[in-house]
């Protein structure tokens, strides 16, 4: 659904959606159904399901402001997995899949130098919701995503017609340590590590375009 208002200043759209995934790709320990064989095999064999729905609102009230905000309830969940697979039990949250995500966005367009520059500010939070990084049946606590918000911000100015522009960026504003998941680290049994994201970051972006 998609409607505007306002003479076209603002709009909403919403979704709603359900997934009936059949033929899961799993791991399948073969000595399940042959004690003497030690291998495993890839396979399309599993089943999950996915429902929930999306909303987004827009907004220019004038000219040089623009607002975005969306928001993303999914409830994704295994299905009955077959004898031999490593992919947890049935009704767990299926890996990489939050329940809620969100995104708010605003961006305000200015004059520079007596309008001989377009200048432009934006800033961008994200919001993901706690998950799972791994589908192993026996989940150590390591693969617990937590949830994590992020904002990054930049400031864009450009010649009036012109096709070229130079850009500062600041991402991962508040400095926050996010945490993405784990893998195994082959190089010493029984470990983990993680995988986190970039610190703060600050740089110049140039950008021109030929036609």
């Amino acid at each position: 659904m998609k409607t505007a208002f306002a003479d076209g200043r603002a709009q909403v759209d919403f979704a709603a959606f359900y997934v009936d995934w059949q033929d899961l790709q799993v791991n399948l320990n073969l000595n399940v159904y042959d004690p003497g064989c030690a291998s495993a095999v890839t396979t399309n064999a599993g089943s999950a399901t996915s429902k929930g729905g999306e909303f987004q609102f827009t907004t220019r009230p004038t000219d040089w402001f623009l607002f975005t905000a969306a928001a993303t309830y999914t409830k994704a969940r295994l299905g009955e997995p077959p004898a031999g697979a490593s992919i947890g039990n049935q009704g767990d949250p299926l890996q990489n899949a939050p329940e809620w995500q969100g995104t708010m966005s605003g961006e305000l367009l200015f004059p520079v130098l007596h309008g001989d520059y377009r200048g432009s500010w934006r800033a961008d939070m994200s919001y993901y919701g706690w998950q799972i990084s791994s589908q192993v049946a026996g989940r150590d606590p390591f693969y617990y995503v937590p949830a994590h918000a992020l904002l990054n911000t930049r400031l864009t100015v450009s010649p009036k017609n012109s096709n070229w522009s130079a850009e500062l960026f600041v991402n991962n504003v508040l400095n926050r340590m996010v945490f993405y998941g784990a893998q195994a680290y082959f190089g010493e049994p029984g470990t983990n590590q993680a995988l986190v994201g970039r610190p703060r970051q600050f740089g110049i972006t140039f950008r021109k375009s030929w036609e």
